[in-house]
């Protein structure tokens, strides 16, 4: 509970401040908002979350950016106890919690509810549960698509400890949600992300997160059958060639958690002596490398207390913006700017939208894709269009509507 807490609060100030850390939070709102108002193919948008469709009740009584936080919040401090309780003596998060700690202030995302699922499931497995562990391993598909790789691994892991059945059961489950999201939902809802993945390849960045990776659980690979489910989120780095799969500070790493916790805790439990050297080993990587080293210079780092003053002054201005068709920038998808049922990224849907929100000044996507140039070409055709007057501005920050000819 003080695990939750004190990322809720850190996340809650981070919100207030302005500094949200990517746009995802604006989209996360935008399918919880709609779901919750009926519109339950939202849970479809970019990624399958069925997950969406359970939060609904607790979104519709508590419509606020604030709620999803508390979810995550309360998500992960339920890790921190399961991870505990994986060894009582001593808790495998004290290796893992600067990579915990990164998942809980980065937005909102349904990944951060997996290590707690994921653990579940595996505590059952060692308790010799084939409910609970069967329960919780299948109930984790609910939160994303990509999960299904992970669950299957896991799967796999309980068929070679003994549970045959179940285990090969759970597996097949698991790899067939992923097929069945990513070669027929997705590509059906216009979604899909396979244009991120590619030929394997290692490059430096990509080595130096798979270090950092290991680094925040140095004993892990002396216990590979219970590390083996985070291979998943090796591959999909190895595979990937978005930067942003190969980053701690955001959600992608959430697969891996669980199981680097696991094999940790076994590793504890064969060797309590070595806990010292795997303290010592991650403190001296973190103070090196990690979040108490060089990325405290980077500004939107979580961990650079800048992120908690607050520097936005878009926020109110945003807060005004009337109800109707929405195209905004990608970065000002946030807050009350989401909660509507049709709203675009910039310059998406030009012909149908009733209001188009930008910020000249910090505009630099098309759509999702980073295109400064593409951008500015964008914004001059359209301040250029006599269909559209600046209705309202703060600065840089321009709210068009439609310009209506009889007046």
């Amino acid at each position: 509970m003080a695990f939750a807490g004190l990322t809720l609060w850190a996340s809650l100030l981070r919100l207030w401040a302005g500094n949200v850390g990517y746009y995802d939070l604006g989209i996360m709102e935008h399918v919880a908002w709609g779901v919750a108002h009926g519109e339950l193919s939202k849970f479809l948008l970019g990624h399958v979350r069925p997950v969406f469709l359970l939060m609904a009740p607790i979104y519709k009584a508590f419509p606020r950016t604030e709620t999803l936080l508390a979810v995550q919040a309360l998500g992960l401090g339920g890790f921190v106890w399961a991870a505990g309780r994986l060894r009582t003596e001593v808790s495998p998060l004290v290796a893992l919690a600067p990579a915990a700690w990164y998942l809980a202030l980065f937005d909102f995302h349904p990944d951060s509810l997996f290590p707690l699922l994921a653990t579940l499931a595996i505590i059952s497995l060692e308790r010799g549960s084939k409910v609970g562990f069967g329960l919780w391993a299948l109930g984790s598909l609910l939160l994303k698509d990509s999960l299904g790789v992970p669950v299957a691994v896991l799967g796999f892991v309980a068929a070679l400890r003994g549970w045959r059945r179940l285990g090969l059961g759970v597996a097949g489950l698991g790899l067939g949600w992923a097929a069945l999201c990513h070669l027929v939902i997705l590509p059906a809802a216009g979604g899909g992300f396979a244009g991120m993945m590619g030929a394997p390849s290692l490059t430096w960045p990509k080595l130096r997160y798979l270090l950092f990776l290991w680094l925040n659980a140095p004993l892990a690979p002396l216990a590979p059958l219970e590390a083996l489910g985070s291979l998943s989120h090796w591959g999909v780095a190895l595979f990937s060639h978005e930067p942003a799969h190969l980053s701690l500070t955001a959600h992608y790493g959430a697969q891996a958690l669980p199981f680097l916790a696991w094999a940790t805790a076994k590793v504890l439990g064969r060797r309590p002596g070595l806990f010292t050297l795997a303290l010592r080993g991650v403190l001296l990587a973190q103070l090196a490398w990690g979040p108490l080293g060089a990325p405290l210079a980077n500004p939107r780092h979580p961990f650079n207390l800048w992120v908690f003053k607050g520097r936005d002054r878009r926020l109110e201005f945003l807060k005004t913006i009337p109800q109707g068709k929405l195209v905004a920038q990608i970065d000002l998808l946030r807050g009350p700017a989401v909660r509507r049922s049709w709203v675009r990224p910039f310059p998406e849907g030009l012909e149908e939208a009733e209001l188009v929100l930008i910020d000249t000044s910090t505009g630099r996507w098309v759509g999702m894709r980073l295109d400064p140039e593409g951008y500015r070409r964008h914004v001059k055709r359209l301040l250029g269009d006599p269909s559209w007057r600046v209705i309202r501005s703060q600065g840089s920050l321009l709210l068009l509507g439609r310009q209506n000819p009889a007046h």
